[in-house]
């Protein structure tokens, strides 16, 4: 509820007390507003949120600075309503910059458009806001404002808690009575730490200081303690010895003695105690500055990690940080970098810069041509040498015939030459007068070898007869003739011109047409599979496509640079781009839509899809090989390279990439753990969960387009698009949560918009509507496929009958419910809350246990076997609770992730649990250890997991995508296994002038003891 006044003192609260308390916020807004902030504070009340609000103003007799002080001192988070009324107020300006000062949680929230021209603070322009004008659907952006209020509320709360206590420390006159001690002083310590681990959570310096003060103090009471020790031991000694002189002067001699002997083991016992304290002394300090140490290589390795082309320069830091002390932080790191990084197979290199990678029609091989007048062949085993060939100058381009018999090059010196495939020996040579060769490409049936030259003109060699006189192509305008391609049908060849002209030549009866006109230089072209249609781009910024036969100008697209290369997709239904724009662009090859577009932090140069299509490998200017994933956009993995990319060639099977740079190196990399992804599936609209049926026959899958979709199994690996599967639910609304009875008789989803759950019948082929009767959050079938549950914002989990739709009974619990799920014999069933977990009894309708987990327990998981629970919270950690052992006296297994967790699966074998997270990867736990074994990229939220039932396969749907995954062949990396691991995906160590630049002065070591160190 909403006063002028403060909130509660958490610092005087129980654990339980705080773990139970409401969120608090101050909402600043002009009184110009006052309607709207009430109506916004009365939803936050009914939500369980207190709201700090000056509705008549403070008296300005009162001391109103240090109340509005207070209150947002007090706050875990600050709201800022943005209206031009507020953005001019002097009070509001002077709130936001104390929430700044205190580093508190900002949440803008535009009520009004601010007027043009208008001035805002840069903090409020760089948060992301929350829309609540009067055009936006205020009630279904209202969960979203409450949801980021409450994420990362534990540490948020710890550090209103903190401030607290540090404020009045300071306005105590730093009086060290008010300093932290004991337990307090080592949760602030932990607090403090944990604060590195995200960039949102920033620890005020008075915070700070507040923290390092009463360590520092502490650790004088514990020296002091010794002393007085040590000094009340003396004095002891010392009275004995005047009690000893008090007896009798006679046996001064002999007491004496006794006194000096008594004195000499005090002395050593001392000294004795003295050398153990400073020996523990030096052992903490030796501790502290290993964990020093390692958590400044984490920090690192953090930064290097999102800087292009230095993911081995962070793996190598987060090892460091690992061998010196391990910590989630070092871990997340190296699984992040590992699980996007290929293995290495081979580096070898030219003397100059790669201008092409050429397969061998058979695959065992692959040549490349290069700056330093060579073309060399290697093996695609190990990338061991087989033989150079030489040039006059600058090799561009490299050909093998069809049979893989004859190679063929060419380039500035003018000539294009054939040699043995087998052993490099010349068998002919074609002078065309010293002028560039550009280009050099070979009709699909290996009859013709196209010749693209700088003087403009094509020439056309005859490869069943070498002694026939090249045939030459002339275009009416001048240009030298950059690139060329043919059709897929061999009836067509596309040239590209400097001029910004291109044609397409009938290659029967040797005749052009114009294609499209460029502004500029043209640098690609590429026929359609089907020979209909031809793209072309360069400089011009654009890709245009023309009719092939015709050459009419179908469409443009635009770009933000120029247009470096391009490249159909197998199908024809798409083309991807690389562009000077520092983009990878994915067109609708029919509409010339955008589909997807991925990032490089330079220019793109080349882009390359694999023969399946599934796969995308980009390079250029930000020394960086990416792969992609062609349907999602994911990253899958990346490549730092020593200079600029210049070439890359998926090997047929798509096991190795070969890339080549502009140095001269060429790296072949083992990609072939991207085999393990089995499929993808593009449905047109979010996917909000995909789950395959108990039965095997089929999965499900629900999306933004309000329908579920059933996609059979048997055509799982055949579909590419969702929309091959038959509509079986048509809601009014979104649906959100989706649950499929263990006999696979049934779907349930919960349509939250509606209040109500979707009842669909397999069997019958028809829908029944459960009105709950508030937002529902979860449903969950019960293991005998005769009930089902439904649970929401009125705190009730209703059970209600499969058969007849009808309510059967009702659970009442303390608040909203976020998650549900039936223990597998049915016996009992979890709730998540925030905060807590509620074990009900069935067969008693009594709560039979409660479980304590800070945060909103947005997902709940019982092992198929009965033995385990998973919760998971939006804190970001995963629970395992003990079932079998009563839940293990509320002491679970804690699985943490750098994320939070959205979705929750056990494998049908228990062994396994998947988890689908925030920060775009789907992570899998050995149930067994506790620990995370592997870790699946993606391009968004992976809002959903699925296992098949044989435990084979597993299904993820991250935004418009539903992949599955062979998993079996995934990767599985143990926690003791990691370090070894992540080696095997690096090239070398640093090298010693990178290790001066990190670690100054430190003696430099091998973080790979297996690898070289990097020249």
């Amino acid at each position: 509820m909403s006063r002028p006044g403060l909130f509660p003192d958490r610092g005087n609260m129980t654990d339980q007390e705080q773990s139970a308390a409401s969120s608090n916020v101050f909402i600043s807004y002009s009184r110009k507003n006052k309607k709207f902030a009430q109506k916004l504070n009365d939803s936050l009340d009914s939500s369980g949120i207190e709201a700090w609000v000056d509705w008549e103003g403070i008296p300005l007799s009162s001391d109103w600075m240090d109340e509005i002080t207070r209150a947002i001192e007090g706050a875990d988070a600050f709201l800022f309503i943005i209206s031009p009324d507020s953005l001019a107020s002097e009070v509001c300006a002077e709130e936001l910059e104390l929430s700044l000062k205190y580093n508190k949680k900002l949440i803008p929230i535009l009520h009004i458009e601010p007027e043009k021209g208008s001035t805002m603070h840069e903090a409020l322009a760089a948060t992301n806001w929350v829309y609540m004008r009067e055009q936006d659907d205020y009630d279904a952006t209202l969960p979203g404002l409450i949801e980021s209020i409450h994420t990362d509320l534990g540490w948020v709360r710890q550090h209103t808690r903190l401030l607290k206590r540090a404020k009045e420390w300071e306005s105590k006159n730093k009086n060290s009575s008010f300093l932290l001690q004991g337990s307090d002083l080592n949760e602030a310590e932990t607090w403090m730490v944990d604060a590195a681990n995200q960039e949102s959570r920033v620890v005020v310096p008075l915070q700070g200081e507040f923290i390092q003060t009463s360590r520092q103090a502490a650790t004088r009471r514990q020296r002091n303690l010794l002393i007085g020790v040590s000094l009340a031991l003396l004095v002891s000694i010392g009275l004995a010895i005047f009690a000893l002189f008090q007896r009798g002067i006679a046996l001064e001699q002999t007491e004496l003695a006794q006194e000096n002997e008594a004195i000499a083991v005090a002395n050593e016992h001392a000294r004795a105690t003295q050398q153990v304290i400073a020996e523990e002394n030096e052992a903490q300090a030796i501790q502290n500055e290993i964990v020093a140490k390692a958590q400044r290589a984490a920090a690192e390795a953090r930064i290097y990690q999102t800087q292009a082309g230095e993911l081995d320069t962070s793996t190598l830091l987060a090892i460091d940080s690992w061998q010196r002390e391990p910590s989630f932080l070092a871990e997340d790191i190296l699984r992040r970098n590992t699980s996007l990084s290929p293995v290495p197979i081979a580096q070898v290199s030219h003397s100059g810069r790669i201008w092409h990678i050429e397969l061998s029609p058979d695959g065992e091989s692959f040549a490349t041509s290069s700056s330093d007048h060579t073309v060399c062949v290697w093996a695609m085993e190990d990338a061991s040498q087989y033989f150079c060939v030489e040039h006059d100058d600058i090799v561009y381009d490299v050909l093998y015939n069809k049979d893989g018999s004859m190679m063929m090059s060419a380039g500035e010196d003018g000539t294009v030459r054939l040699w043995d495939a087998a052993d490099g020996n010349l068998l002919k040579s074609y002078d065309f007068n010293g002028t560039t060769i550009w280009d050099l490409e070979i009709n699909p049936d290996g009859s013709q070898l196209a010749v693209a030259r700088d003087d403009s003109y094509v020439s056309i060699i005859d490869l069943n007869n070498l002694d026939k006189k090249p045939r030459n192509l002339k275009q009416e305008e001048e240009g030298g003739v950059y690139k060329m391609a043919y059709s897929p049908d061999g009836e067509w060849l596309g040239v590209a011109t400097s001029s910004g002209k291109t044609f397409i030549w009938n290659m029967v009866g040797y005749y052009f047409a114009r294609g499209a006109v460029h502004l500029d230089e043209v640098y690609a072209v590429d026929f359609s599979p089907d020979s209909t249609r031809m793209i072309s781009g360069g400089a011009d910024s654009a890709v245009r496509m023309t009719r092939t036969r015709t050459g009419d100008e179908l469409f443009s697209v635009t770009h933000g640079d120029w247009v470096e290369d391009l490249i159909f997709g197998p199908d024809g239904s798409w083309f991807a781009v690389a562009a000077d724009d520092n983009n990878v662009w994915i067109w609708d090859a029919g509409t010339g839509v955008e589909k997807l577009r991925m990032q490089h932090d330079g220019f793109v140069q080349k882009v390359e899809i694999s023969a399946s299509g599934e796969w995308i490998a980009t390079t250029g200017y930000d020394q960086t090989v990416r792969i992609w994933d062609s349907s999602s956009g994911s990253e899958m993995m990346q490549i730092p390279l020593d200079a600029n990319g210049s070439a890359i060639r998926f090997s047929e099977d798509e096991t190795h990439l070969i890339v080549g740079d502009h140095k001269g190196n060429i790296g072949l990399w083992d990609i072939s753990h991207l085999l393990a992804r089995l499929n993808s599936i593009e449905f047109s609209e979010l996917v909000r969960e995909a789950r395959f049926s108990p039965s095997g026959e089929w999965l499900v899958a629900n999306t933004d387009q309000r329908d579920v979709r059933i996609l059979p199994s048997e055509e799982l690996f055949e579909m590419t698009m969702g929309a091959e599967g038959a509509a079986i639910i048509d809601a009014d609304g979104l649906t959100y949560d989706m649950d499929i009875s263990p006999n696979s008789e049934w779907v349930v989803v919960a349509e939250r918009e509606k209040k109500r759950a979707i009842l669909y019948s397999v069997v019958e082929q028809s829908s029944t509507y459960l009105a709950h009767g508030a937002t529902v959050r979860d449903v969950a079938f019960h293991p005998d496929s005769a009930q089902v549950a439904t649970v929401g914002d009125d705190a009730f989990v209703s059970v209600w009958d499969v058969a007849t739709a009808e309510e059967v009974y009702v659970l009442e619990n303390p608040a909203e419910i976020l998650s549900v799920a039936f223990e597998a014999d049915g016996t009992r069933l979890a709730v998540g809350l925030v905060d807590q977990i509620i074990i009900w009894d069935l067969e008693k309708k009594e709560k039979f246990i409660k479980l304590k987990q800070t945060g909103e327990i947005e997902s709940l998981a019982y092992s198929p076997d009965g033995a385990w629970l998973a919760t998971a919270s939006l804190e970001g950690t995963i629970y395992l609770w003990d079932v079998q052992n009563n839940y293990a006296g509320n002491s679970p297994t804690i699985l943490r992730m750098n994320g939070q967790p959205q979705a929750l699966e056990f494998s049908p074998d228990s062994s396994l649990l998947a988890v689908g997270s925030s920060n775009y990867f789907a992570y899998l736990w050995d149930v067994s250890i506790g620990q995370e074994v592997s870790r699946l990229p993606h391009s968004d939220v992976v809002r959903s997991v699925s296992f098949s039932p044989d435990g084979n396969m597993l299904a993820t749907a991250s935004r418009k995508v539903v992949q599955f995954w062979d998993v079996a062949a995934l990767p599985i990396i143990p926690t003791d296994e990691l370090i070894e691991a992540a080696c095997s995906h690096l090239m070398a160590n640093l090298s010693q002038s990178e290790w001066e630049v990190i670690y100054a002065s430190e003696e430099y070591r091998l973080l790979c003891s297996d690898l070289p160190v990097k020249e």
